[in-house]
């Protein structure tokens, strides 16, 4: 029953999104590979890609909200979890499809002999995805 709702609500969705919730979707197998099984270098060029084009101020707000609503759907679909770094990744692809400028962070934090690391988006108006107040920011790209 529940397969058969959110497939009565995929098609509820307008082509334009349904267009950007399968480019994620395969994106995210691509990047989940990739983080899994490779070493960090063999996928920086996913991370320090710059956009095309440069979307207007007006647009950027609209754009952001589109993708974040694309990524929460596509939390959903997918069997698997996503970790920060992949989400990062992958919103990174998707806002610079659009042609906004955005940067990843990596951030560390030791505390009790634990290392916690996380990744987070910074687009260019300021606004941040995935932030976490508790950490401290290593290098972004």
């Amino acid at each position: 029953m529940k397969l058969l709702y959110y497939i009565r609500r995929f098609w509820k969705i307008p082509l334009n999104e349904k267009y950007l919730i399968l480019k994620c979707l395969l994106l995210s197998f691509k990047i989940n590979l990739a983080v899994l099984f490779l070493p960090l270098r063999y996928y920086m060029h996913l991370i320090v890609l710059e956009p095309k084009n440069n979307a207007g101020q007006f647009e950027t707000s609209l754009i952001i909200k589109k993708v974040k609503k694309t990524l929460y759907r596509l939390n959903i679909i997918v069997p698997f979890k996503n970790s920060c770094l992949v989400k990062s990744i992958l919103f990174k692809q998707l806002i610079n499809s659009f042609g906004v400028r955005c940067n990843i962070y990596f951030c560390i934090k030791k505390e009790n002999n634990l290392l916690y690391a996380h990744s987070y988006v910074k687009i260019e108006n300021g606004e941040k995805f995935l932030k976490n107040h508790n950490l401290n920011e290593l290098v972004y790209f």
